[in-house]
């Protein structure tokens, strides 16, 4: 119940979530007579939404994320790895096609950079995570399909099957790997706080961030033109944020 309740809390302060909550109540001043109050809530309802849209506003929560860790170009074989962990980002079953035509883009990119990295640790495994809808293959199980597909050898994979989020993932990750180094990969903006939690627990972890989604963000004017993209990204950015602040809390505890 206190993983759902946290979903909840966390959509209502997401762009989207807290603009429809600001023009659902501004229509409610206006409908028990107090217009001028209802205008201006509905007017910030609005406004938070095409600020959010703006790619400048998008790049300026997003880039400190996507740019605090480097992609991982070693020079030679990564030696004394034990684990390549490739964290989980949904799918959507799609009968008829391959398992990596069900992966989310994210999902895909993480999984192609994790096989990338797994070749150049020699002796290592990977591990792909994430639970799925109740009567339906786990992530874990789907991302395991998409890897052979890949090339990747079933004896070299584990799945994590039932971690509901990125505290979950790194819990199996740590009981699969002790002490022992591991490589995380994950998109970009979400490597801090996957790296924060490994931090917490102890892991000895290399960070491998997929492609930079913000890559290319729009300057000048078209960084003030409202879009679904950079909706998506202050969106994904505000998420991060409201975790790691979740994960510093939970650790000032």
């Amino acid at each position: 119940m206190g993983y759902e309740v946290k979903k909840v809390i966390e959509w209502f302060l997401t762009p989207l979530g807290a603009s429809l909550v600001l023009l659902l109540a501004g229509l409610l001043l206006g409908r028990a007579r107090r217009r001028g109050l209802g205008f201006a809530v509905v007017l910030a309802g609005v406004v938070a939404l095409v600020v959010f849209s703006m790619g400048v506003v998008a790049g300026a929560l997003s880039a400190p994320l996507e740019y605090r860790y480097q992609p991982l170009v070693p020079s030679g074989p990564l030696e004394g790895v034990s684990v390549v962990a490739v964290l989980g980002d949904g799918y959507e079953p799609l009968p008829g096609r391959p398992p990596t035509g069900w992966l989310q883009v994210a999902g895909l990119e993480r999984l192609v950079e994790g096989v990338r990295v797994l070749r150049l640790a020699p002796g290592s495994r990977l591990a792909v995570s994430g639970r799925g809808e109740p009567g339906e293959p786990s992530t874990a199980e789907v991302m395991a399909r998409a890897a052979e597909s890949l090339g990747v050898d079933a004896s070299r994979i584990v799945r994590f099957d039932t971690p509901r989020d990125t505290a979950d993932e790194i819990a199996a990750l740590r009981a699969l790997a002790g002490t022992k180094k591991v490589v995380i990969v994950t998109s970009a903006e979400h490597m801090p706080r996957a790296m924060q939690l490994a931090a917490h627990a102890g892991l000895d972890a290399i960070a491998a961030p997929a492609r930079v989604a913000l890559g290319g963000a729009a300057r000048g004017w078209d960084g003030l033109v409202p879009s679904v993209f950079a909706l998506e990204r202050s969106t994904t950015a505000i998420h991060e944020w409201l975790g790691r602040l979740w994960t510093s809390l939970v650790d000032a505890v």
